[in-house]
């Protein structure tokens, strides 16, 4: 029973961390006159102190970027 309860709560953990996976670079289109993609994430994480949610996302349609479509 314990190699049960274990193997879930393994599973949960895993499944958490891929879906708070930071955004990458083939996640956001670059609207006209966009700040360079590593500058604006740069400048995004160091105002949110994270990688992504609403404040990011944010912060980023700010500086040019708009999350891409799902592939």
């Amino acid at each position: 029973m314990n190699k049960i309860v274990g193997a879930l709560l393994l599973a949960l953990m895993l499944a958490s961390c891929a879906t708070n996976a930071p955004l990458g670079r083939a996640d956001w289109t670059p609207q006209a006159n966009a700040t360079p993609y590593d500058a604006a994430a740069q400048e995004c994480h160091d105002r949110t102190q994270s990688n992504s949610g609403p404040g990011y996302e944010e912060c980023m349609a700010g500086l040019g970027w708009t999350p891409a479509a799902p592939h």
